[in-house]
């Protein structure tokens, strides 16, 4: 089955809310690529990738009853019920912990000296390493601000996507995004002052 548009949506969820198993079954078959990518940028090193995907359906399928065509596509219908499972997921998760220089190695640490001497935008292409980093970086930050950094900044979104799939206002995702950087800068200027003691 293609991606739906229009007309061929609405068929496929009128056939779902009256309980049709093949229909449902087409709509997760087309929808997964969009529900995996998403719980993999922002659940990154889980083994349970296709545990919270399943999730992310049943509640699809439980809350179907909800969408209304006119209001939302149902493609971002559904990446807003993905983003909202991460960020629940990310916050029974949540461990603030400090982040030092012993938590990473040598290069990693060499790529943070790096980071802080750079005021260019990052380079399109991110290095493993690079996405390691920014990683143990990002795990400072509380669930909200992860989501809005990824949206934003690493998948390069405009805020009005990213209010869209978020639910919020284009003002909250903004002064999100702001918290969040300045946030990481001080976590990056906490770890050059460490690196240099």
């Amino acid at each position: 089955m293609e991606t739906p548009t229009g007309s061929t949506w609405g068929h496929e969820i009128a056939l779902v809310k009256q309980g049709d198993e093949p229909a449902a079954r087409r709509l997760v078959d087309v929808l997964y690529p969009q529900v995996i990518r998403i719980v993999r940028s922002h659940l990154p090193n889980r083994s349970d990738d296709d545990d919270d995907v399943q999730e992310v359906f049943m509640k699809v399928f439980t809350k179907i009853d909800q969408y209304r065509t006119e209001h939302d596509l149902f493609d971002h219908w559904v990446a807003r019920i993905a983003i909202n499972h991460c960020r629940d997921r990310l916050r029974s998760l949540r461990s603030r912990r400090v982040l030092s220089y012993a938590d990473l190695n040598a290069e990693e640490a060499t790529f943070v000296s790096q980071l802080m001497q750079e005021t260019a935008t990052p380079q399109a292409t991110v290095s493993e390493e690079t996405l390691v980093v920014l990683e143990k970086l990002l795990s400072g930050l509380n669930e909200r601000e992860r989501i809005v950094i990824r949206l934003l900044d690493l998948e390069q979104r405009p805020v009005r996507e990213v209010a869209e799939l978020t639910g919020w206002g284009e003002s909250k995702v903004k002064v999100t995004a702001m918290r969040a950087r300045r946030h990481l800068g001080e976590r990056l200027a906490a770890m050059e002052r460490q690196a240099s003691t």
